[in-house]
């Protein structure tokens, strides 16, 4: 259901039309890039509204783009939506009025991928504490423990608010232990993915454990001096009001001691399975920026549908796709990394 206050809340007059599209079920969409003014108040840059069965209205013209707003006026009916629409072009203001079922609507800061950490922002602060109400007895779940290395445990509490099957808030308190003593905590906001539950050592002589206290991201502790470093990506383009946008889920890690590389199993929201390598300096200051071994094996998605991590072999990574052992030189994986950087 359509927000009306995003209407209300929102300054569009004179914002750029960047796109517009009429799908095949007849629904009108349009992209734009709201006025600067409206970017320094509200922190929003670009927006997308798709009419859902919009009557009489059929399309627009396709010169439509590049024109800026004049008005958006949207009321609600008994069913539906009345719009009206207003556009300055070169020759003038055109306007158009209709109905529609529905209108769904986003507000955009940003295109793309973005790897700001957006751990101990007010953003992130803001959305663990709407949730933390859940730490409450009457919300427990399930406790678990998962074996971990050299004596160490690792013990989970989880608390979800569920209603109607629908997970209104989830939070998970986790203790890490060392022969039964709690050595540190941490709370996660994920309950989907099991904990990793490997530690590993670097090559600066330290040892790690690698846990992840979001969907998104990585966390690692070094487990010797207990420092942490905690990183959640701010993702690829999102709803502005969210603090996370989609971003490769973890899976699985492994770490190469005599390379310094590392890869991480895992995937996107609803896609394959992949892998994705990168040059692991400092695990207290994570570098977020990795490649894809399915677009080195399979740039075009034809072949192999899920990539998977088999083992370090001395220069080259070898993973299976489909089942099936492919190496890949890891000369080619930073090769392609410092052209990403440049």
């Amino acid at each position: 259901m359509f927000d009306i206050k995003i209407i209300q809340e929102h300054n569009f007059r004179d914002g750029i039309i960047t796109d517009l599209e009429t799908w095949g079920n007849g629904d009108i969409v349009l992209h734009g890039e709201f006025p600067p003014s409206e970017t320094e108040r509200s922190d929003c840059r670009f927006f997308y509204f798709r009419f859902s069965q919009p009557e009489p209205l059929r399309e627009l013209p396709k010169d439509l783009i590049g024109s800026t707003v004049a008005a958006v006026e949207i009321c609600e009916m008994a069913c539906g939506y009345s719009v009206k629409l207003s556009f300055g072009m070169k020759n003038g203001v055109i306007s158009t009025d209709f109905n529609c079922e529905n209108i769904f609507c986003k507000l955009q800061r940003y295109k793309g991928m973005s790897y700001r950490n957006m751990y101990g922002t007010e953003e992130y602060n803001r959305y663990i504490d709407k949730r933390k109400y859940v730490l409450d007895e009457k919300y427990f779940t399930e406790r678990k423990s998962y074996k971990l290395p050299e004596d160490y445990t690792l013990e989970t509490a989880v608390y979800s608010d569920v209603e109607k099957q629908v997970v209104k808030a989830a939070m998970v308190k986790c203790a890490i232990k060392k022969s039964g003593k709690t050595v540190y905590e941490y709370l996660s906001a994920d309950d989907h993915v099991r904990p990793l539950t490997d530690f590993f050592t670097h090559r600066n002589g330290h040892r790690y454990f690698p846990f992840r206290i979001a969907l998104y991201g990585i966390s690692y502790l070094e487990l010797d001096t207990l420092k942490v470093n905690n990183y959640i990506p701010e993702g690829f383009q999102h709803e502005y009001d969210y603090p996370f946008g989609e971003s490769f889920i973890i899976t699985d890690l492994h770490y190469d001691i005599n390379t310094g590389m590392i890869a991480y199993g895992g995937c996107y929201w609803a896609g394959t399975a992949d892998v994705m390598s990168g040059i692991f300096e400092d695990p207290l200051n994570f570098a977020p920026r990795l490649i894809s071994l399915h677009t080195i094996i399979d740039p075009e998605y034809e072949l192999y549908d899920d990539i998977e991590f088999e083992r370090w072999d001395g220069n080259n990574i070898v993973v299976k796709a489909d089942g099936k052992p492919v190496s890949v030189k890891i000369n080619e994986i930073t090769d392609r990394l410092k052209a990403a950087c440049n």
